[in-house]
């Protein structure tokens, strides 16, 4: 009996993440770190806080359903205007990330390009409506820059579905570029890592999993007197599921909110 309603309880949160899953299409979520490499702040709005080999860490994400403007074969141009797609950072204590209810994020991919005896690919994504460092650094742009001279690191200009490898690329960077008060900062660096991690609907099953494995271990664990056997077994079976089930659908909102930004 347990393991029938187990095994419908699985089925039923499944289908809740799958509907999840089709509302966003395939959510690629990628972490990254990078170096500060450059900073230019003549009007000292960091406060001296940022430098040189400080790290750099933050997140991207976007929907590969997303339909290519473009029309060309070799250049292609995805547009995002809600979340949960758009780019984060973190370094020292400062925070931005794409402003969730004003969202613009694009990505550019330029698959084997000519021009003056060359070629390249290049894999460029930029935010620019973003949360302010402080009260009032305001971050017009947050992007990533990835080149390749020798044109060899992309194959088509599709969305990919994985991180991309930084030693394919001759160039990878991230870009943070912001004022105050018609003054400039910008800040420059050198991509170290990127990392794919599970998009929400597979991160909530596998905590769905991990509560269904030890729901039934405790109940399997309980002890029961011999003269209320029967009524106790009753009882605590419905109140375990119950549990289960409740337990099963807050835990699969926290993961998909967290994920999805809301």
């Amino acid at each position: 009996m347990r393991e029938r309603h187990f095994l419908a309880l699985t089925t039923i949160i499944a289908g809740l993440f799958s509907i999840v899953s089709s509302c966003y299409g395939e959510l690629v979520i990628v972490q990254f770190t990078a170096e500060v490499t450059e900073t230019d702040d003549p009007y000292y709005l960091l406060q001296g806080i940022i430098n040189l080999g400080d790290t750099i860490t933050g997140t991207y994400t976007y929907d590969t359903s997303a339909p290519d403007i473009y029309s060309d074969t070799w250049w292609a141009r995805y547009e995002y205007d809600t979340p949960p797609s758009g780019i984060s950072v973190r370094v020292d204590g400062f925070e931005s990330r794409s402003d969730p209810d004003n969202t613009d994020f694009s990505i550019e991919i330029v698959n084997n390009a000519h021009a003056m005896g060359g070629s390249w690919d290049s894999f460029v994504l930029e935010s620019e409506n973003n949360l302010p460092f402080g009260s009032d650094l305001v971050i017009y742009e947050l992007s990533l820059h990835f080149i390749d001279d020798s044109a060899l690191a992309i194959s088509s200009d599709a969305l990919p579905v994985d991180a991309p490898e930084i030693a394919m690329w001759s160039q990878a960077q991230v870009w943070i570029r912001g004022g105050a008060r018609q003054r400039s900062v910008a800040i420059t660096g050198d991509l170290a890592s990127a990392v794919l991690i599970p998009e929400p609907a597979t991160l909530g099953l596998l905590g769905f999993g991990g509560l269904v494995i030890l729901t039934k271990r405790r109940g399997d664990e309980a002890v029961i007197s011999t003269n209320q056997r029967s009524k106790s077994y009753e009882y605590s079976e419905s109140m375990s599921l119950g549990n289960c089930v409740y337990n099963a659908v807050l835990c699969s909102l926290l993961f998909t909110g967290h994920y999805l930004g809301f």
